[in-house]
């Protein structure tokens, strides 16, 4: 299996121009770079983040997303933590239910509705 290439700002802008062509002098290729760079640091940070402090706890950086948001925000519907951290309801439920069995949290159903 070959490794996965390191792409770095030179890749960027030449890959950049050569796909969009005279297009590339239009656009703010520093604009589109920038917002480019800061993903691939907030990617190496969550990966540095999941190799280093939460592979202890054996937790995924998803999973400290829900227990996060609930530590600061508090109780709320499964749905509501979807929304603010971008995932679908039913990941988010999964998520909760297997954190509810491992002891991280406490899932109480809403008497009104069961399914909240």
């Amino acid at each position: 299996m070959r490794d996965c290439p390191r792409h770095t700002q030179k890749d960027f802008e030449e890959a950049a121009e050569q796909r969009l062509g005279p297009l590339a002098l239009e656009l703010e290729l520093d604009s589109f770079q920038a917002v480019w760079l800061l993903h691939q640091a907030a990617l190496a940070a969550r990966q540095h983040l999941e190799r280093t402090a939460l592979t202890g706890f054996d937790l995924t950086w998803t999973q400290f997303e829900v227990l996060w948001h609930i530590w600061l925000f508090g109780e709320q519907e499964p749905r509501c933590i979807a929304r603010e951290i971008g995932l679908s309801n039913s990941a988010t439920t999964n998520i909760t239910s297997d954190l509810e069995d491992r002891g991280y949290l406490t899932r109480r159903p809403d008497t009104a509705d069961k399914r909240r």
